[in-house]
């Protein structure tokens, strides 16, 4: 179904939450290597459809070695990690961007920009290319009002094995859902 805006959903972990997403309408799905790994990673991609895959490094101090390994069609990093890259990447990148930050990353460099904290007055003036940072249907309604290229929304972890919650996804995406 289709959905106002693109939703990336980040750190995604299990196989049921990927296909729960894609079901949705999510365009875009997102794994943290120190949590998801090489195989794991495979063996969810390879089960679902639609949505294709990032793979978010921006938390990690330096760039893994193994992050080729992926094969992930885009790469969310921090400004000071493009220079890190290694040059056989050739992922899409998605930069984690502060509104103080001074801008050293070059536009040619980034497909898109995420920014966490955001104030609707920024985003105003963003580019078409900015993804921002949600945590509620109240900020997502707000974000797709101004001229963003998407929302990030975060994944959750199983609370036991075949339990998970889906309430903070699905209270976003269903407000996002477009009548057809």
């Amino acid at each position: 179904m289709p959905l106002k805006t693109n939703v990336w959903v980040n750190k995604i972990t299990t196989l049921s939450e990927a296909r729960y997403c894609a079901g949705m309408g999510v365009q875009f799905l997102g794994f943290q290597p120190a949590v998801v790994d090489v195989k794991t990673y495979r063996d969810i991609t390879g089960w679902v459809s639609g949505p294709s895959f990032f793979l978010d490094i921006s938390e990690e101090m330096t760039v893994p070695a193994q992050v080729a390994d992926y094969a992930c069609e885009y790469l969310l990093i921090r400004e000071e990690q493009v220079n890190e890259l290694p040059p056989a990447i050739d992922s899409k990148l998605l930069i984690k961007k502060s509104l103080s930050s001074s801008g050293s990353t070059s536009p040619t460099r980034a497909n898109f920009i995420l920014l966490e904290n955001w104030a609707p007055e920024s985003l105003e003036r963003a580019p078409g290319r900015t993804v921002v940072a949600v945590s509620n249907p109240a900020e997502a309604l707000l974000a797709i009002s101004l001229p963003i290229a998407g929302i990030l929304l975060q994944g959750s972890t199983e609370a036991s094995p075949g339990l998970m919650e889906y309430d903070h996804l699905s209270a976003v995406l269903e407000l996002l859902e477009t009548e057809d």
